[in-house]
């Protein structure tokens, strides 16, 4: 179970994210992106299947319970039906990332003591359970990118993450009254979408895709102008490409992330 993440030098540490692979030759980072784990898993948790295994890279969503409503996913369902089941999925998660960032729903995480208790989670994981590579904290979801390390199967992460954020979350919106039927139901099924998305970073050139495609999130939502600029993820503590080069670059991206 998560303990509060410590509000020390050690968080600015965290976040200096060229720390895990910047000094490492290319080719090193290369082969070790592409390199193939020993142990694969595939399962379905709910409707979704995930691939499981340490060593991956990894791109994961997570979003509020609120911000896809059932009606809204059966537009897009039968919308798409007649779809090739290939570019389905494809138009899928363009058609889903448009409705995030639309900001469906109560975006609870546009309060800045709400997105600090879930970016302060992600941190407090780093180095130990897993490696973080980028991240970004939207109104209504997060983008995490991350290399999984062994004992900490990707479920698991994903669990950690939302208990936490609902019992700390829970604590702020129920400060008196803990006990109260109003209260007790932020669980984190309850604040979170049961499920959630990950994608297996294929090589170096897909990471860089992914990293640049969460960092410009706020941008391509129209929450602000450079995604530097957005407090609560990876992009203000690195120097990223020009907003005008990604926006050129982000059909293309949301292919593949």
């Amino acid at each position: 179970m998560f303990e509060h993440p410590h509000k020390d030098s050690s968080r600015d540490r965290r976040v200096a994210l060229g720390n895990h692979s910047k000094n490492e030759p290319s080719e090193s980072r290369r082969s070790r992106v592409q390199q193939s784990p020993k142990a694969k898993v595939w399962y379905s948790r709910g409707y979704l299947p995930h691939f499981d295994a340490p060593g991956l890279i990894q791109h994961i969503t997570f979003h509020l319970a609120d911000s896809l409503p059932r009606e809204a996913i059966a537009r897009m369902q039968d919308q798409l039906e007649y779809l090739p089941k290939k570019q389905q999925a494809v138009e899928q998660r363009k058609h889903i990332q448009e409705m995030l960032d639309s900001g469906l729903g109560s975006c609870i995480l546009r309060q800045a003591e709400f997105a600090r208790i879930v970016e302060d989670s992600l941190l407090f994981g780093d180095c130990t359970r897993y490696r973080l590579l980028a991240w970004v904290v939207m109104p209504n979801h997060v983008h995490v990118l991350i290399e999984q390390l062994s004992a900490w199967p990707l479920g698991k992460l994903v669990q950690s993450w939302r208990r936490h954020t609902s019992r700390e979350i829970g604590r702020l919106l129920c400060p008196k009254n803990l006990g109260s039927p109003s209260c007790t139901r932020h669980s984190s099924t309850s604040i979170w979408q049961r499920d959630y998305w990950d994608r297996f970073i294929r090589d170096e050139r897909h990471s860089l895709i992914a990293k640049r495609y969460i960092e410009n999130n706020p941008v391509a939502a129209g929450l602000v102008l450079k995604s530097e600029a957005w407090p609560w993820g990876s992009a203000r503590f690195v120097k990223t490409p020009s907003t005008t080069r990604r926006s050129r670059e982000k059909g293309r991206e949301v292919d593949e992330v």
